[in-house]
Parts: C-alpha cells; sequence; structure tokens
C-alpha cells in the first residue's frame, strides 16, 4: 500500500472542501436481491458515541432487506475481543481493527482472512485520488473509509464568557490562564472520565502527542531509536494541568459522567471527539450552538496546535456475503435510510459527500480543518494492533499516582516494542 500519510492527506484535501454543511434528503434503498431471512451480517466496531445510531441503521436495514444484522460494539476491551474472536476463527464480516497500517493489513489479507472491496458501489462517490491512495501491495483495497472525527478541546462559550475568557487559548500559557480565571470564577475547568481508560488515551495522550510526532516517529518507536520521552514531557505537562484543575475523583467517572459534567454546566472544557456531542446535546439542547471546539493548546507554539483527525476504516471478512455488504453500505452512504440517520443523527464527516446540518463542534472543527490547522493522527493509525488499549491503563495508573512521568514513558515504550514484536 502507498504510504498511510498519503492516504489520510488526501481525506484532508477531500474534507477541506466539505466545509459548509447542508441537510437533504435521503430516500428509501430497494432490496433488488429479494434476501432470505437466513442471510446474516455481523458488525463490530468500538465507536462508543454513534452506537445507538449504528444499532438502529441495524435494524433498519434488517426491516428493509430481510437480511440479518448483529451490531456489537466493545470500547475499552475492542482489541482483546477481536483477537479472541480471530483466535477462535470467527471475526465478524464488517469490522474495525482500529490499526490500518500496511503491515497490519497484510497479516489478514496475506492470510486470507479479508476480501478486497474496491467493487463496492459506494467506491463510486469517493474521489479518485483517494481510492487509488487507498490501494494495497498487492494490488487490491482492503479499507472501506467509515468517518473521520475530530478531536479537540470541547468547551462551553457560556462558561467562558462567565469567567471572562473573551477568546480561545491557542498555547499552553493561554490555556493555563484561561484555567486560572476559571477557577477564579468558581467554574472547574475540566472534566476527565478516566474510569473508562481510553478516555484518557484516546482524546488526551494520543492526540498531544500527534503534535510532536512525524512521519518517522512509528518506525522509531518500533525500532527503540525514539522514546515517548523525547517527544512526551508537554504531554505530561497538559495531563497534570488538567488533574489539578478536574473535576473530583477522576478515576471513578466514567465516559458518560463527563458527557453530562460538560452538559449540566459543571465543567468548561472536555477534551473529546466530535462523537460525544450527541449525548451532550440530548442533555442540554443549548450546546448544540454554545459548545464548540478548539485545537489541543499543548504547545507554546500557536501554529503547532492543531484538531487531531481520528480516520476510522471497516474491513469486510473473507467469508461475508459480499452482496449484502455492498447492500449495507449502500444504505448507509448511498441513498438508504441508514443515509438519513447518518445525515441526523450521526453527523459524522465522511468521505462520500454526504452532507447535514451540524453542531457548532462540527462547525468550528471544519473551519479549523479549512484553515490548515489540523493534522491526521498518523502516529495514532500506525500503532500496532492492539496497543492503543494498553495506553488508558498506564494512564489510569499515572492519574491514581500509581507510577511516575518516567515510568509512563518507559511502560509505553515497552508495550510498543511488545506488540510489534522487537522487544
Amino acid at each position: 500500500m502507498r504510504s498511510l500519510m498519503k492516504k489520510m492527506l488526501v481525506m484532508l484535501l477531500a474534507l477541506m472542501v466539505l466545509v459548509t454543511f447542508a441537510g437533504c434528503g435521503g430516500g428509501a434503498a430497494e432490496n433488488g436481491n429479494g434476501a432470505a431471512e437466513d442471510r446474516e451480517l455481523t458488525i463490530f466496531h468500538y465507536h462508543v458515541g454513534v452506537a445507538d445510531q449504528m444499532e438502529k441503521i441495524g435494524n433498519e436495514f434488517m426491516a428493509e432487506t430481510g437480511i440479518n444484522i448483529v451490531t456489537e460494539m466493545y470500547a475499552s476491551d475492542h482489541a482483546t475481543v477481536l483477537m479472541s474472536k480471530d483466535a477462535a476463527g470467527n471475526l465478524p464480516d464488517i469490522f474495525d481493527t482500529g490499526a490500518y497500517e500496511e503491515e497490519t493489513l497484510k497479516g489478514y489479507y496475506e492470510s486470507g482472512k479479508i476480501q478486497p472491496v474496491q467493487d463496492l458501489d459506494v467506491f463510486g462517490l469517493l474521489d479518485p485520488d483517494y481510492v487509488e491512495s487507498l490501494r494495497s501491495e498487492d494490488g487490491n483495497i482492503y479499507l472501506v473509509p467509515r468517518a473521520s472525527q475530530p478531536i479537540g478541546v470541547i468547551y462551553n462559550e457560556n462558561l467562558f464568557e462567565q469567567a471572562g475568557i473573551s477568546s480561545v487559548p491557542t498555547t499552553f500559557s493561554e490555556l493555563m490562564d484561561a484555567v486560572d480565571q476559571l477557577n477564579a470564577a468558581g467554574i472547574t475547568p475540566f472534566g476527565v472520565g478516566g474510569a473508562d481508560a481510553w478516555t484518557l488515551g484516546t482524546p488526551i495522550w494520543t492526540p498531544a502527542v500527534e503534535m510532536f510526532a512525524d512521519s518517522q516517529t512509528p518506525a522509531g518507536l518500533t525500532s527503540g531509536d525514539m522514546s515517548y520521552g523525547d517527544l512526551a514531557e508537554p504531554v505530561m505537562d497538559l495531563f497534570d494541568l488538567i488533574l489539578e484543575n478536574s473535576n473530583d475523583r477522576p478515576l471513578e467517572n466514567d465516559y458518560a459522567n463527563m458527557s453530562a459534567m460538560l452538559a449540566t454546566e459543571q465543567v468548561a472544557m472536555i477534551l473529546m471527539g466530535n462523537w460525544i456531542m450527541g449525548d451532550i446535546i440530548e442533555l442540554n439542547p443549548e450546546l448544540e450552538r454554545m459548545a464548540g471546539m478548539f485545537p489541543i493548546p499543548v504547545s507554546e507554539n500557536a501554529e503547532d496546535n492543531m484538531i487531531i483527525l481520528n480516520d476510522t476504516f471497516f474491513l469486510v471478512n473473507a467469508e461475508a456475503d459480499f452482496d449484502a455488504v455492498n447492500q449495507y453500505f449502500n444504505f448507509m452512504y448511498m441513498e438508504g435510510r441508514g443515509k438519513e440517520i447518518l445525515m441526523e443523527e450521526m453527523q459524522e464527516i465522511n468521505a462520500y459527500g454526504v452532507e447535514f446540518d451540524s453542531h457548532r463542534v462540527n462547525e468550528d472543527a471544519m473551519d479549523f480543518i479549512a484553515a490548515g490547522q489540523a493534522k491526521l493522527n498518523y502516529v495514532n493509525i500506525n500503532k500496532p494492533a492492539g496497543f492503543w488499549q494498553y495506553e488508558g491503563p498506564i494512564l489510569q495508573d499515572y492519574v491514581g499516582g500509581r507510577i511516575s512521568r518516567a515510568e509512563v514513558f518507559e511502560q509505553m515504550d515497552n508495550a510498543w516494542r511488545d506488540m510489534a514484536g522487537t522487544n
């Protein structure tokens, strides 16, 4: 496969064209095959923020086509469950691994576990250059684009105004100043949901590390020529600032508690992806317009602070019913009720040109993307498969005071090399 960085750069350019969201309607998909009731697809993913919508799409698809859909969502233990299913010879029909580099894909396609997907109808909706960027070394395409999820600081503008903060912080020093102003106004600056380990890794550690990484970082961590200690000292400064100015008992509050804290104005900021906004707006509809997003200001150089784009893909089991898979993606992205759910409820930035009216967090993120203040999650998507599930527990130990900053770096380095097979 060509460089995954090139894939993501092509995706970024495509996203910049979609800065303006516009609502549009989607027609119902026809079941041209008269699917038999014994046909089934299993969908496996870790996207907690759209779990209900994915389940709803499955149910609607099943009702329209007669093809049975089983949708499974695992968050913190996603990789462990997927590896167990793989070991048992029971890979889901459509699944998200969280790791998309060529070496990970090779392990699947060279062992005959996944099938090419370039003949899916939805590929006709994609930019041709982007399609080519997805092609693997064997000439086939195995990645089905799912969504591009911006990660940054989600904040309550109303609480910022109450604290006298007139503009969002653009540097780490400015973030510290904003924290001081919030504290002085009696407002808790940050919400943390560390009971769910991934909420420490995916939206805080990983995107902050990306600010200081480059295309050589993954290889350096794999070989041992580079350590997290070489680039993540500022990330730990950010962690300390958050922990010292967050809700009580951060390890006893989970993802749902964190979203509720922002929604009910108990905290002014959370570091998270746009996927959380559905839950927040459901609890407090005013935050559809009052909540915004800005880049994580972990650096003193404002130009280095970016919105991080978490691009995700699906893989398709080699034994899956390809016609049923094709119908499923058509239903979601082309003409079915699934597309309506994507537009009206999921509101995920995608490569298929599906447009939607959106909340302000998405709008802010797209503005930063258009202004060139967005960075692809290159380190994250090139991690050894399953590594991301080691990050959270290591950071939980740090939050709980059980390990030091230096031990965080050491354990991250060892976990990376263990998973990469180079230790």
